[in-house]
């Protein structure tokens, strides 16, 4: 059962013109990138942690103020739950060690053993 069609279809040519870039657009992106920015540096500073939880509260700010209630529901617990885990890392940022430093050292020593370096 086909549905009639009133009149012809509207046909573009091209794409459609973008929507200028207004204040309120240029704020999520900028939040949006800056999290992205610090998210890859959380393992290396504290600092980047809470960075990614004040980014993420900007962003539940931009989602509501769009009109994206549900993201921005969903943006708060994840500000939250970053927040927290801000307070928690304390203790594993007290003595300034980076745990991907340790990390990858650890595993060259599973490899190569203790005198890797006295081999050669």
């Amino acid at each position: 059962m086909a549905i009639p069609i009133s009149g012809p279809l509207p046909v573009h040519v091209g794409h459609p013109p973008a929507p200028p870039m207004d204040s309120l657009m240029f704020f999520g992106f900028v939040t949006a990138v800056l999290s992205l920015l610090f998210y890859v540096h959380q393992k290396e500073f504290r600092t980047a942690i809470l960075g990614v939880a004040a980014c993420l509260a900007a962003m539940t700010v931009y989602t509501f103020i769009q009109g994206a209630w549900p993201a921005g529901l969903m943006l708060g617990g994840a500000t939250a739950a970053t927040f927290n885990r801000w307070l928690k890392a304390r203790k594993f940022f007290r003595h300034g060690v980076s745990c991907r430093r340790w990390t990858s050292e650890a595993r060259v020593h599973r490899l190569f053993g203790a005198n890797s370096e006295s081999a050669n």
